[in-house]
Formats: C-alpha cells, structure tokens, sequence
C-alpha cells in the first residue's frame, strides 16, 4: 500500500550549501513569508531519464507536459488552522487547504506536521509527526548522506464508520545522498542545482477500535525512490521525479515561477517591427503576471500577453502595458514611432522659358529625395528648381524614401524655349533670292520683312527683287515662349533690268583669278566708281573705290563664283559681272 501521507516539504524549502559543491546558495534563499512558488506536474508516466551520479551533470526536461498546476504559498502560523499543536512553527505552507507546519533553524529546515482533511470528513485534522522529519540540513552539499526516521499516529473518531475510533499510523525510514550537481532545464529555463536520492521504506497501518478493542484493519510496507533537484532560483526543489517499484518514473513536479513576499509585478515590454507599420510586442515583465493590458495608442488594446498589433498609419504613438498578479498592478509606457514607407508624388510649376520649380508632395514622412530630371542632371533636394538648356520632352522620375523603403514616381514634362532666329539664303541671280529659316528652339511662326516693302510668312520663301540695290531682308521668328528677329543685309544685281551705264570700260583680270584680281576703270569722268564683290549668298565680300585701278586679295576666298558691280556715286549700276575664283 502507498503512503497514504509524504509531507511535501521538500517541494518548498531552500538551504545554503558548501562552496566545495560547485554552487554556492546563501540564507537569504529559504523562502520568506508572503512568496508564492507555482509548481507544474506531470503524472501521465512522463519519459525522462534521471541520469547518473556525479559532478558536471546536465539534465534536460523540457520535454515535460503540465497536467496540474500546485502553487505553494508561504504563511505565517499565527491565525493558521490548529497552530497551537504546533507551538514550535514559524512557517507554514498552504497547498490547496493543506497546511504543512515546518520550523526553520540555523542548522536545519525540520517538518513538524501537517493539517488537513485526513478522513475525508470535512474535518482537518492535525496529523503531528513523533518523530520531526529532516527536510534539509544546513549546510547541504555535493557528497551529504544521512539517515532521517520520522512518522506519525494519528486518531479520529470512528462513527462515520460504525466504529468507535479510527487510527492511522506511518513509520518512515529515508537514505537521503547527495550525488550529483550540475546544470538542470526545466520550462521555466536553466539552472545550477544538486540532486539528491532519497530511497524512503515505509511503513502503513489502519487500525480501527470496535467494542473497546483495537483491531488491525490494513498494514502495508512499501520502497519509494525519488530524485530531487534544488536551486536557488527556486527556493528549494527544482524538479522532482518520483520512481515506481521498477525504477520508471511515474509522475514528475517542476518549478514554475516564484512571486516573492509582497512583490506585485514590474511592467516592463519590448517590440520587433517584422514589416512596415506592423509590430510583435514582447512582455518582459517581472514577478510573473497573471494578466495583461495593451492599449497601442490608436485606439485598439489586446489582452495577450505578447500580442501582434497592425498600425493604419505612421506616426508616434504612447504604448501602455499593464500587468498584474494578484499582488500587486502596474503599467509601463513607451512612445513608438510608426514609419511607412514614403508613396512618392509630385507636382511643377513653369517659372520660365525652360525654368521649372518641382515640389514633393510625397506622402507617409519621406527623409530623402532623389530627382531625375531627364537630361542628365540629378538633385537630392526636397524642392528643387531646374532649367533646361534644350526644348523638349523630359521624364522627370523622383524617388522619395525613408527607413522603411521607398517608391518612384515619373511623369513627362515638355520644355518649350524662346525660338533663336536665323536663317541663310540664296541668290540664284536676276533677283531671285532663296531664304531658308535656320531659326533654333522650334519656332511655330515666322515673319519676314525683304526690305523692299515685301513681307511672307512662310517658313522658307523665294522672293525675286525688282531692282538691284542694297537690301536689309529681317526674319522674325516666335512660339508661345517668345519671339526673335535676326537681319542680314544683301545687295541684288538685277542685269535683266539694270543695263550698265556706258560711262567707260571695265578690264578685269585675271578672270578666273586664283590670289588676285585687278579692277581697271577708264572714264572720260573724274566721279568716284564703287566696286563691290559678293558671293552668291549676297554676302559682301569686298567693297573699295576704284582711282581707277584696285587689286583684290582673293587668296583666303573659296574657289567658287562671285559677283561683282560698280556703281557710281548715286548708286547707279556702271557695270556687273562674274569673277570666279580658282
């Protein structure tokens, strides 16, 4: 027959031990009035090893599952059920309305007894052991071995059993060898503990007293082993496994958490961003709350205790965690700071000709910019202002981003410049003039002026003079940016119309020229004459006076041909001609 009662001291009860033990607890560590221990069980035949014996050990037993949860809370006798048959006590342990009686000296944590309902009666009863059972010496150590005899005998009355009275009485006999330290992983995480043996020989009997007579009703002896493991962290007992007659474990008890005297929880959080706007928030308080409160600061609050939470949009937002654990409340509050990534947007204004002022109008707090503008040319300005030095169509692309990313956005813009005038021409002789717009930056009109009271608005017109003469020919040129105007001054030979003036003879020579030409006038008239020389774009190349001889470099001049003229002084054409040159 099982024991019908272990006290579960061992469970509760820390102790310093011996440097020489490799870990090293103080006395400070025997839990205090007020801690709580919560205690998680596994009774379904867990599959653990309680390895070997010896220094340097490690135990893993992560593998656990919780069927029950025991939560251990430390009290003080005074005002406990039946403190006076325990007059030497200054602890107890409550365990689901058991109340184990213990005394704590400088030399050891002794069991005194416990009170609770032993017959199932409704009834506590206080089971005084005769014997004190030795929890722990102190100090305790890698290598420590006693023996320990405690038990009880313990009567009630029998009527609810048709007997006069009930008796029940346990003799215990415990090796108790501390054989091995090491390192220990429980849920709860890794610790530094001893482990100890303890093989306990029992023995158990029920008497009952019918007619005055006192009549053996059960006897058992049983052989239990059980393996304890023992922190600091956890104010005694880590983890205990306790072994069937075979040496399978049949139910194992680990550590949990520990809420000492007094201490209501400190809020304390943390958070991971896992993607824009997105957060894992991470409690890490202290003293193990019970329950948790979020409020994220736009509104939405969660329960969890490490809840997700989404934002709609950026900003900074107050996060307050509030936590509790039935000691105590309180509440931690950050300020986080929500980035999106930037959507890039744009718009222009034209300043002027080819001038463009660009203003962001990204949105969701962009911290850089980064402008393209189409030609070439870059800005990381915010607002930058750019000019074209060409006309035309430019995609303009700005990228807008921040730590949380970035996005581009483009759009083609169209730079019209004031037109340039210019324009060249042609004489094809007799008057006929060919005129070509050479005019830059896209005009879209044109004007000109022949400068012989003839106009055309064509873009490359023919006009035919009447008359020789020098003439000033203006083209003005203009779009919706602007306009211009260049002139040029050309003189026409008209030979259909002008006939020379029999006034004297003319020799020139030599006709083709290569590095010179001479002019010879002979004229019974002593008036000036006039030579011109233009080529047949009516650019004048040469213009002097005749007295009545004159040489012309002709050099420097591309072979080709010329015309020449000469006038007399009211301008009146003398004679006309070709020169080429070689």
């Amino acid at each position: 027959m099982k024991p019908l009662l272990l006290f579960p001291l061992a469970l509760l009860l820390a102790f310093p031990l011996k440097q020489s033990a490799q870990i090293s607890l103080g006395a400070g560590d025997i839990p205090a009035i007020g801690d709580a221990i919560t205690y998680g069980a596994d009774t379904l035949s867990p599959s653990i090893s309680v390895g070997t014996a010896g220094g340097g050990q490690s135990w893993d037993f992560t593998n656990v599952q919780e069927d029950i949860q025991i939560v251990n809370n430390f009290i003080t006798p005074i005002g406990a059920p039946n403190a006076g048959d325990f007059p030497t006590s200054n602890l107890v342990v409550e365990i689901n309305d058991i109340y184990n009686y213990a005394q704590i000296t400088v030399n050891e944590v002794i069991a005194l007894g416990t009170v609770f309902d032993v017959f199932g009666s409704g009834t506590l009863t206080s089971v005084v052991f005769d014997q004190p059972q030795t929890v722990y010496t102190i100090p305790t150590a890698y290598g420590d071995d006693y023996t320990d005899v405690y038990g009880f005998d313990v009567r009630a009355d029998g009527s609810d059993f048709g007997v006069d009275s009930v008796r029940y009485k346990q003799t215990n006999s415990a090796e108790v060898s501390v054989d091995a330290w090491g390192s220990v992983t429980v849920p709860a995480g890794t610790y530094n503990a001893l482990r100890r043996q303890i093989v306990t020989s029992s023995t158990d009997s029920i008497w009952i007293k019918f007619l005055g007579f006192w009549t053996l009703f059960d006897n058992a002896e049983s052989t239990t082993t059980t393996y304890e493991w023992l922190s600091a962290e956890s104010k005694g007992t880590l983890a205990e496994a306790d072994l069937d007659q075979l040496g399978n474990v049949e139910s194992f008890t680990y550590f949990i958490s520990l809420i000492p005297a007094g201490s209501g929880p400190v809020a304390l959080f943390g958070w991971d961003e896992l993607s824009p706007g997105s957060f894992q928030f991470n409690d890490q308080s202290t003293n193990d709350p019970t329950s948790w409160l979020w409020d994220f600061g736009d509104g939405n609050t969660n329960t969890m205790q490490d809840p997700m939470h989404t934002y709609a949009a950026p900003g900074e937002y107050t996060v307050c965690l509030t936590v509790d654990n039935g000691l105590g409340t309180d509440m931690a509050c950050q300020v986080l700071t929500v980035i999106f990534a930037p959507v890039a947007s744009f718009t222009y204004d034209q300043i002027s000709s080819g001038n463009f002022q660009f203003t962001d109008q990204s949105i969701y707090d962009p911290t850089s910019w980064e402008w393209d503008f189409g030609d070439g040319n870059t800005s990381t300005m915010q607002d930058p202002a750019h000019t074209y030095a060409e006309p035309g169509e430019y995609d303009v692309c700005l990228t807008a981003g921040n730590s949380a990313g970035s996005s581009q956005i483009c759009e083609t813009i169209t730079v019209v410049l004031p037109p340039e005038a210019a324009f060249s021409f042609v004489d094809q002789g007799d008057g006929v003039v060919v005129f070509t717009d050479q005019s830059i930056y896209d005009p879209t009109s044109w004007s000109w002026d022949f400068g012989d009271g003839n106009t055309s608005t064509m873009q490359d017109p023919t006009h035919t003079y009447a008359a020789s003469g020098d003439y000033t020919v203006c083209l003005t040129v203009a779009n919706s940016e602007g306009s211009d105007e260049a002139c040029q001054d050309l003189m026409i030979v008209v030979t259909s119309v002008d006939e020379p003036l029999a006034a004297g003879a003319l020799r020139v020579a030599p006709n083709p020229a290569a590095d010179w030409v001479r002019f010879e006038w002979q004229s019974p008239s002593a008036d000036p004459v006039e030579v011109t020389v233009s080529d047949l774009l009516g650019r004048v190349l040469h213009r002097s006076f005749l007295s009545p001889e004159q040489t012309i470099a002709t050099g420097s001049w591309a072979a080709g041909l010329y015309t020449y003229a000469l006038r007399d002084a009211q301008g009146r054409l003398l004679e006309s001609g070709r020169l080429v040159v070689e």
